[in-house]
């Protein structure tokens, strides 16, 4: 593994900080090897496989490119659930998991119901979602992509989350009015 680490590092010194290089060290082996920090930090000194070093050497040069992680490993973590991500949906960022902790704290009554406008991967809808059992949560998207991968995110998390095509501009007056909270996200 040793020899793995210093070929990140010297691939990818100077194009990101030293602090994402250990993030993006962390990540690799995780995804590569199935190795957490722990089983990281006590397999040190063992040899990485040659098939894995190449599926290394082929992240490096895709973060070398300036390739989000998130995309290149397909996923990401948010608000403890793990998400399918890729280039049709845009990264959820740390900011919106504060927001999620404000509507989630916000004392909401027990059964609303939230309209994730712009849905994207599903990320705020399914953290509302898997906090508030109770709560009818929706999600909005125009992307057909993005609704397919906010479902699958759905499945993956085992949450109900009603996910519909739709453009904000055109909603019908029957649905606009049964909803009692209206949660508008733009992921810009």
């Amino acid at each position: 593994m040793k020899s793995s680490i210093q070929y990140i590092e010297k691939e990818l010194a100077g194009l990101h900080p030293d602090t994402e290089i250990e993030g993006f060290k962390r990540i690799i082996f995780d995804f590569v090897c199935g190795w957490g920090f722990t089983q990281q930090v006590l397999k040190k000194n063992e040899m990485v496989s040659p098939p894995d070093f190449e599926k290394i050497k082929s992240i490096v040069l895709r973060l070398k490119n300036y390739e989000p992680i998130q995309y290149i490993i397909g996923e990401t973590e948010f608000y403890g659930l793990k998400l399918k991500v890729t280039p049709a949906v845009l990264i959820p960022r740390p900011e919106t998991e504060e927001l999620v902790d404000w509507v989630v704290r916000n004392n909401l009554p027990e059964k609303c119901t939230i309209l994730d406008i712009g849905t994207g991967s599903g990320c705020i809808a399914l953290a509302i979602k898997s906090k508030l059992k109770n709560a009818k949560v929706s999600g909005i998207d125009i992307s057909g992509e993005a609704l397919e991968i906010a479902r699958e995110n759905a499945i993956k998390n085992g949450l109900e989350v009603n996910f519909f095509s739709a453009d904000i501009f055109n909603l019908n007056y029957e649905r606009r009015r049964n909803m009692t909270l209206l949660l508008v996200i733009r992921h810009i």
